[in-house]
């Protein structure tokens, strides 16, 4: 078969294309010369599907490293940004993989420290929980993080230092001003047993 090859910007890797104009995958350098591939060359194209398939992965890999390097990230976060280059989903789920067999990637302890943040920021456990799935913690370590949280954090009483912070002292509240805190707290996430105890 007739591909062609197109370098994404000063990146290491080339896009393939058949002679239709259909995206075919990526290869690195590696790939590349193995396959002596070159602008509309002929390639087999047993030979070239293999390739680009441990292309991706090598690409993946390289690219979650780099990742890793500056800041953490959940393996659902991960494979999200690897699939930006874009690798296919093995490519990118087999780097992750590898990255936390390796010890790189440890969600459990990645998610305790997001949702300690967050609660320690004044979010209560339904905003913490969001956030936590918004991070690509699957639901499992998500729920085992706020779990944890719940055992040391006193969130009706997190709940009571937010509202005072924002409307003053907590003292004979009419009805509405209840209304209004309740709303508040239950925007920064905070289920209504703590607001009760917030503000009880």
């Amino acid at each position: 078969m007739k591909v062609g090859l197109k370098r994404l910007g000063k990146k290491p890797f080339f896009e393939v294309f058949n002679e239709e104009g259909e995206r075919l995958g990526l290869v690195d350098f590696e790939g590349k010369g193995k396959l002596r591939l070159s602008q509309e060359c002929e390639a087999d194209e047993a030979e070239l599907t293999a390739e680009i398939a441990e292309s991706e992965k090598r690409i993946a890999r390289s690219h979650a490293y780099f990742l890793l390097s500056r800041r953490d990230y959940s393996t659902g976060e991960l494979v999200k940004k690897l699939r930006e280059l874009p690798v296919g989903e093995e490519a990118a789920r087999a780097a992750a993989d590898r990255l936390t067999e390796l010890g790189y990637i440890r969600d459990g302890e990645y998610a305790s420290r997001v949702a300690a943040h967050y609660a320690s920021a004044g979010c209560g456990p339904l905003k913490v929980s969001a956030e936590l799935r918004r991070r690509g913690f699957d639901s499992a370590t998500a729920d085992e993080a706020l779990a944890l949280l719940e055992e040391s954090f006193d969130f009706p009483e997190a709940a009571r230092a937010e509202a005072e912070k924002k409307f003053g002292a907590l003292a004979d509240l009419t009805y509405e001003q209840k209304g209004k805190i309740t709303a508040f707290l239950a925007r920064r996430g905070y289920t209504y047993d703590q607001i009760s105890r917030a503000l009880g």
